[in-house]
């Protein structure tokens, strides 16, 4: 059925740009749920098709957490109906490969339905293996309930399942967890489920233990860590695991019921160069408007590649997207009936249209969620409004080469269900979209394609960067961020859209590329540069990278990329001395004098565009200037420690005395990296800016002469192929050359 549903207004609230160059996420992997505990219930029941049909056919969920039981103590009587799960070594030695018939139907008739990721995880460890006797936990909550003598048990315990079920049933397990919120204190012994309390430590070694006992049985599922409710505490166990350990998780997981460290799990993840899926999220409100707004946040922010809900099916009147009592048939309240809330179609405005492989795009909107799909050439752009007044979005997608007419549109409310409403017309590459109070409205735009990336852009993005300020807007306000959402404040005396770094002069950018002039001249707080939010790095291998064009000398120490409310001040800034004119230098270390004294010689010439970078290391900092075609280096091998950048970003500012070390210049394209660069990548950064791509050396004659050109790097030669390469003497870009020599001689532009 068609609905017609007016335009709140003709006027929008605001605008959001939706980036197509900034993926927040790469290859999106889709959507699951749990099937602990319902799979365990329904999967008995007579009517169990249709619940599939509902879970895998319409919502299109592609994904499931397969729970491997741990099997309770048959003498004791905690745990709820639902939450029985059988495991397959009721006890020491002795399998059951027929337990557990209800959950492995439904997971068959998952994968029936199209579920292509199949992760297994466990609760507890069979009750036998505990401390106290029960899959419920430990007496106290806060101590190990797996011996440690049965640790290496235990990993054989779960790949034994695996390897089993991949037999017997046929399922491909894609990740395996020993582990399900184990840092947290609730579970307790007489607890009503299974859990278990599990130090970092002991996740280490069953981590560890786990990926042998996979190894031994050739199985090639990858472990996943560490299934948190908070993410602090994931980053906190990751962070003690020791390499040895990391090494062995293929893929970070999280829960999001405690929202409190989405930054840091993200960089943490970035850094470690691991996928991060959220694996669960429930909550108790069957409006679904909660569930929505945690969709949206956990995959912007967290940069979340899969998203989880808890079960598809509860006992209550407010969690699970579908309500049964989930009791037994002897029980007075038992039917096989179900209740559908309206959390179940508003996951799916997402799940039914965001599909795996989509491209999660940067969108500046706390309000909207953007997807890109180029197999089909869909974008998908779904904006949640779990406000009690309604107000109109116009998406800005000026950045796409070729759109639609229009827009087909499909909305949750209180009064409609994935309901179809009339498509909206676009105007100027611009999407007026109406947003209904306490609503979740799909925009689904076919026949899209994006612009190509600029070369420069595209290679940063490639280069996996936690933070990437463009500084390009043309108006005033907000300098965005579509990674990890650090939006920049614009002080009242910036000024946006100024000339930047573009083509013919910059081939890696297009022409006309714009970026932000910063203001020394004004005395108050936050009026001449940029304030964003911390970037949440804490380590010792940092890079940074920045484009920047100073109006006059320098001769203060003013900031570029810069964090004076951190622990400890930190970032790139100019070394700030007269004897020292124009000099680029940086501060680590707790503040020392050894980095922000320390004479790079490396200057930046006013009235001129120049490339620089900083990298972080353990051993030492390399700080990088090219200007006029060339990359010029100076390292301080010193050791460099580990440290939190954890107050605002400044971009063109060091607040410590103000107005003087406000950056007297423009800057553009910021970005920053949680691992040191090579030189190899510096260089191919900035010979990307100068020639749009790899630098070429071309030759031709020249009256009787050899003329060689090139944009950038150092005309090397040798009289054989192999070498050795010396600098030729007075040769720089962008052209040299080379007289009859009467031998044979070979040249190279080296960029590194």
């Amino acid at each position: 059925m068609l609905l017609l549903a007016p335009l709140l207004s003709a006027r929008a609230d605001y605008t959001a740009f939706v980036d197509p160059s900034i993926l927040v996420v790469s290859n999106f992997e889709g959507w699951g749920t749990s099937l602990c505990w319902w799979g365990n219930v329904v999967g008995g029941y007579p009517n169990r098709e249709t619940y599939a049909d509902l879970a895998f056919g319409q919502l299109k969920l592609n994904i499931v957490r397969y729970n491997i039981g741990g099997g309770e103590n048959p003498t004791n009587t905690f745990l709820s109906y639902r939450a029985q799960m059988p495991g397959f070594e009721p006890t020491n030695g002795v399998w059951n490969w027929s337990a557990d018939a209800n959950q492995r139907w439904m997971l068959q008739a998952a994968l029936a339905r199209g579920v292509d990721h199949v992760e297994a995880f466990a609760n507890s460890p069979p009750w036998w293996m505990t401390v106290s006797g029960s899959v419920t936990g430990s007496t106290n909550g806060t101590s190990n309930n797996l011996q440690t003598g049965y640790e290496q048990n235990f990993a054989v315990y779960l790949a034994t399942v695996v390897s089993n079920l991949s037999v017997l049933d046929g399922v491909h397990f894609d990740t395996v967890t020993p582990m399900n919120e184990p840092n947290e204190s609730w579970w307790k012994y007489g607890g009503s489920q299974e859990g278990c309390y599990m130090s970092s430590s002991q996740q280490a070694r069953v981590v560890s233990d786990l990926r042998a006992a996979l190894d031994s049985r050739g199985q090639t599922a990858g472990i996943a860590a560490c299934e948190d409710y908070y993410e602090q505490d994931g980053v906190n166990s990751l962070n003690t695991y020791g390499a040895s350990a990391l090494g062995d998780v293929s893929r970070i997981v999280t829960h999001s019921y405690g929202n409190n460290a989405p930054a840091g799990l993200r960089v943490l993840a970035a850094s470690l160069h691991k996928p991060l899926w959220v694996t669960e999220y429930g909550h108790c409100d069957a409006s679904g408007m909660t569930q929505a707004r945690r969709i949206r946040d956990d995959i912007t922010t967290l940069g979340a590649r899969a998203w989880v809900y808890w079960q598809v099916v509860d006992g209550g009147t407010c969690w699970g997207l579908l309500a049964n009592p989930e009791v037994a048939v002897t029980n007075s309240g038992y039917t096989a009936a179900y209740t559908i809330h309206k959390s179940f179609y508003v996951m799916g405005q997402f799940s039914e249209f965001i599909r795996p492989g989509s491209q999660i795009l940067s969108v500046a909107d706390t309000n909207s969620l953007a997807a890109y799909n180029p197999t089909n050439s869909t974008l998908v752009i779904v904006t949640v409004n779990d406000a009690t007044n309604s107000f109109n979005v116009t998406y800005d997608l000026s950045e796409f080469a070729a759109l639609p007419a229009q827009a087909a549109r499909y909305r949750t409310s209180a009064t409609e269900s994935v309901a179809a409403l009339s498509a909206l017309p676009l105007s100027g590459k611009q999407l007026l979209a109406p947003a209904l109070a306490q609503s979740v409205t799909t925009y689904v735009l076919t026949n899209v394609l994006p612009a190509p990336a600029t070369p420069y852009e595209g290679l940063v993005m490639a280069d996996s960067p936690i933070c990437y300020w463009r500084l390009n807007e043309t108006n005033d306000g907000t300098a965005f961020e579509g990674i990890g959402e650090l939006n920049g404040a614009c002080g009242a005396n910036v000024t946006n859209g100024v000339p930047g770094t573009a083509a013919p002069a910059f081939a890696g950018f297009p022409p006309g590329h714009a970026a932000v002039a910063m203001d020394p001249s004004v005395t108050n707080t936050g009026a001449g540069y940029i304030s964003a939010p911390a970037i949440s790095l804490n380590s010792a291998t940092l890079t940074l990278t920045a484009w920047v064009y100073p109006f006059a000398d320098i001769s203060t120490y003013q900031g570029v990329v810069f964090s004076r409310a951190s622990t400890y001040s930190k970032g790139i800034n100019y070394i700030g001395t007269p004897s020292r004119l124009n000099t680029i230098g940086y501060t680590w270390n707790q503040n020392n004098i050894n980095t922000y004294g320390w004479d790079s010689g490396l200057v930046t010439p006013p009235g001129q565009w120049s490339f620089v970078a900083l990298t972080i290391a353990p051993t030492q900092a390399v700080m990088y200037v090219g200007n006029n075609g060339l990359l010029r280096a100076a390292t301080n091998a010193i050791a460099h420690d580990v440290e939190s950048w954890n107050g605002a970003t400044l971009l063109g500012a060091d607040t410590v005395s103000l107005p003087t070390r406000i950056f007297n210049g423009k800057m553009g394209e910021v970005a920053a990296f949680p691992y040191a660069f090579s030189p190899a990548q510096v260089a191919q950064l900035y010979a990307t800016a100068l020639t749009g791509g790899p630098v070429a050396l071309s030759c031709q004659r020249a009256n009787g002469s050899l003329l060689l050109s090139w944009v950038f790097g150092t005309l090397v030669s040798s009289p054989g192929v192999d070498g050795p390469w010396t600098p030729v003497t007075g040769a720089a870009p962008p052209s040299f050359t080379v007289p009859p020599a009467g031998q044979q001689m070979f040249y190279r532009a080296q960029v590194q």
